[in-house]
C-alpha cells in the first residue's frame, strides 16, 4: 500500500531543503513540489497584489490524485506550503515549523514586501499550517525544521514509528512575534 506525506509550512521554515534532504535519505521515493506542479501546469488565476500567484486549489488537488494514482513508488512526499489547506485521502501531515527570526530573515532574503512578510509571520506565529492540517488530515505532526535532530524525526514519522521522538503537540511560536514586530516598526500591524 502506498504511503503519502505531506510536508507543508509557512513559507520560510525549509520545507524545501529538507525535502530534497529526504529525497537522499529515501532512496525509492517520489517527491514533489507543489510550486513546480503550480507552475508547470498553470493551476493558477493570476496573481495578487505582491505578485504570488492565485492558485485554483481544486485543480491543484486533482493534480495531485492523478500523480498519486500514477506513480509506482511505495512512498511518495509532497511539499508544499499550499498543503495544509488541501485534504489528500490516506496522507500524513507533517507541519514544518521555525523560529520566527529565522523565518523574518529568510523571508527578507527572498525580497518579500514588508506587508507579505508580516502576514507570513503572523501565520507562522498564530500555526495556521498547523490547525489547518488537524483539520484536514487525520494524523498530523509538527517539527521543528531548525532541530538538529529533524531528519531523523521525519524518518521515525514517515516509518510509522514516531513515538515521542514527534508528537501531535502544537508548537507556539506565539509570543516571538511581539519582539519582532516592536523592534521592526514597519512590520507594525
Amino acid at each position: 500500500m502506498k504511503r503519502i506525506i505531506v510536508i507543508t509550512g509557512t513559507p520560510g521554515v525549509g520545507k524545501t531543503t529538507i525535502a530534497k534532504k529526504l529525497g537522499k535519505l529515501l532512496s525509492g521515493a517520489s517527491i514533489y513540489s507543489t510550486t513546480d506542479l503550480v507552475n508547470k501546469k498553470k493551476l493558477y488565476r493570476g496573481r495578487d497584489k505582491f505578485g504570488t500567484k492565485l492558485v485554483e486549489m481544486a485543480a491543484l488537488r486533482r493534480e495531485i490524485e492523478k500523480l498519486i494514482k500514477s506513480d509506482t513508488n511505495q512512498l511518495i512526499i509532497f511539499e508544499g506550503h499550499l498543503l495544509c489547506d488541501i485534504k489528500i485521502s490516506r496522507s500524513i501531515a507533517i507541519v514544518l515549523r521555525e523560529h520566527l527570526g529565522t523565518v523574518k530573515k529568510r523571508l527578507a532574503k527572498r525580497g518579500y514586501p514588508i506587508r507579505k512578510m508580516r502576514d507570513n509571520l503572523v501565520s507562522e506565529a498564530t500555526d495556521y499550517c498547523g490547525e489547518k492540517c488537524a483539520q484536514n488530515y487525520a494524523r498530523s505532526y509538527e517539527v521543528m525544521a531548525g532541530d538538529k535532530n529533524v531528519l531523523n524525526k521525519l524518518l521515525a514519522i514517515i516509518k510509522g514509528k514516531s513515538g515521542p521522538i514527534a508528537s501531535k503537540v502544537r508548537i507556539n511560536l506565539l509570543e516571538e512575534l511581539v519582539p519582532i514586530i516592536q523592534s521592526e516598526r514597519r512590520l507594525a500591524l
